[in-house]
């Protein structure tokens, strides 16, 4: 196997740069053995999977399986929305049709923060990190522009758009988080 064509098997979540002495054991190699007769340095840079704990392995399968959770959520969120909407007697802002909404609401941004939480424990790619931390705040401020939409409605309308963008987001994270037990498939 070639150095550094190490892929994130099972076992292994992401990659991690970092300066190792090559060893027969570890990198396929025997660079290590002879490294002046080689013309190597018995150091170098090298991209190797860093094997999961059972804590990051733990927290993986949580980021996975809570972003669909949390998708799942904001689907129902839609629903929600649209059902307290046709139901309202009367102001929108002020009707307790979306009491449901609201609530399942808070209770999503909750669930963004667990997904961080977990994703820093579990040390995913990067792209899934980057994406988690869009989807925090992007939740946190689906609820800033839902209150600010009562005294600026152009503002308000962007509130279910925004939901739309957190829901593509969500659907990407077990999409690029490898099924437990399962490699990347390159």
């Amino acid at each position: 196997m070639p150095l550094g064509s190490l892929t994130a098997e099972a076992g292994y979540v992401g990659t991690r740069t970092c300066t190792v002495r090559r060893r027969a054991d570890a990198c396929g190699t025997a660079a290590w053995l002879a490294p002046g007769m080689s013309g190597m340095s018995g150091m170098s840079e090298v991209n190797t999977p860093v094997p999961a704990s059972g804590a990051r392995q733990i927290a993986s399968t949580i980021v996975r399986y809570g972003a669909m959770l949390f998708g799942t959520g904001v689907i129902v969120q839609f629903y929600l929305a649209g059902s307290g909407i046709f139901a309202a007697t009367g102001p929108v802002k002020d009707a307790t049709s979306l009491d449901a909404h609201r609530l399942l609401g808070n209770i999503l941004a909750v669930l963004a923060l667990l997904l961080l939480i977990a994703a820093i424990v579990a040390r995913p790619a990067r792209r899934v990190t980057i994406v988690v931390i869009v989807l925090f705040v992007l939740t946190a401020v689906e609820g800033i522009i839902a209150g600010a939409g009562t005294k600026a409605p152009y503002v308000g309308a962007l509130h279910p758009v925004l939901a739309a963008v957190i829901l593509g987001l969500a659907a990407l994270i077990p999409i690029w988080i490898p099924r437990p037990g399962k490699g990347k498939t390159d």
